[in-house]
């Protein structure tokens, strides 16, 4: 229920806050800070319910990417999604960065591979987040 849960609660916290806190601000520093504040909070939430799925997605592309160069591919020290994520991140970065200073002939082919994975996760990215501000309650406040 938790997890579940989490992303409503985030997101009418950001309507809250747009709605009802923002607007009774006299200072429009303050006033702006919380809009920004609301904005991140209920994208947030209207993020929530997609973020396992894209974080699977986005582990998938990067895997690929990594398996396709390395020689020997990292293997998860854990199950924890977010952990492979970062573990993912660094071994793409370490091959980048060796295969970019390589004179090898397969070298450039290596790297585009890895940014062809980079750019796939980015996708995946940019939709979720997309979708997100689309549904926000907040959709409607301009960005700044």
């Amino acid at each position: 229920m938790f997890f579940d849960a989490l992303g409503r609660l985030l997101t009418r916290g950001g309507e809250l806050l747009a709605l009802d806190v923002a607007p009774r601000l006299e200072d429009p520093f303050l006033r702006r800070q919380t809009e920004a504040i609301a904005v991140f909070v209920a994208e947030l939430g209207a993020a929530w319910p997609e973020l396992f799925a894209a974080l699977a997605r986005e582990n998938a592309a990067l895997d690929a990417a990594v398996r396709d160069v390395a020689a020997a591919p990292p293997e998860p020290a854990t199950d924890d999604p977010l952990a492979r994520n970062a573990a993912l991140l660094r071994a793409l970065d370490e091959l980048l960065e060796a295969h970019q200073a390589s004179s090898a002939s397969d070298a450039e082919r290596s790297v585009l591979r890895l940014r062809a994975g980079l750019a796939e996760a980015a996708v995946v990215e940019q939709g979720l987040l997309e979708r997100a501000r689309a549904s926000s309650p907040t959709a409607a406040i301009p960005r700044r």
